[in-house]
């Protein structure tokens, strides 16, 4: 914390708005610093991922949530339908406004994830082709290459409602 009640890391940006832009990783000391700041909570949406979500769990998420902040939680689900339902729906008690699924899970899977992303009140967000696949890996995975396995993920994005 710096002497003017904000972070360093954050006096120093010399645009503010860079912060709905910009991805910064957080710690939790610093989210303990913005707690107090509304204008923060405001800008800000906190990315957590799936080292995060293991390292700290769903009481960090509930932490995160009731500190003001809005929540984009980057898991990728991909699993069977039936799960990846469930799995959303364990997170009710937890304001999230949006999570990740990925594209190739399949139709049902994406319709599994939308039921129960509208009874917990979040948006899904596809995940297409992770960029660290190369077109020898869509090939191998997908026997497509990645320009057009995205085109037929995306299309399976519409299809679905995604």
């Amino acid at each position: 914390m710096g002497p003017h009640g904000a972070p360093k890391f954050l006096r120093d940006m010399q645009d503010p708005m860079a912060l709905q832009r910009k991805p910064m990783k957080i710690e939790k000391p610093q989210l303990l610093a913005f707690s107090t700041n509304k204008a923060l909570q405001d800008l800000c949406k906190i990315k957590i991922g799936s080292i995060v979500f293991n390292a700290l769990g769903k009481l960090f998420l509930q932490d995160v949530s009731l500190k003001g902040f809005k929540i984009f939680l980057d898991l990728k689900l991909h699993d069977i339908p039936n799960t990846v339902h469930e799995t959303i729906l364990g997170f009710n008690d937890c304001t999230i406004e949006m999570m990740t699924v990925h594209l190739s899970g399949g139709e049902q899977m994406l319709r599994k994830a939308m039921l129960a992303a509208q009874a917990v009140k979040t948006k899904i967000i596809g995940v297409s082709v992770l960029t660290s696949l190369n077109e020898s890996d869509s090939l191998t995975l997908f026997n497509n290459n990645i320009g057009d396995q995205v085109i037929n993920l995306f299309k399976l994005a519409k299809q679905t409602n995604l």
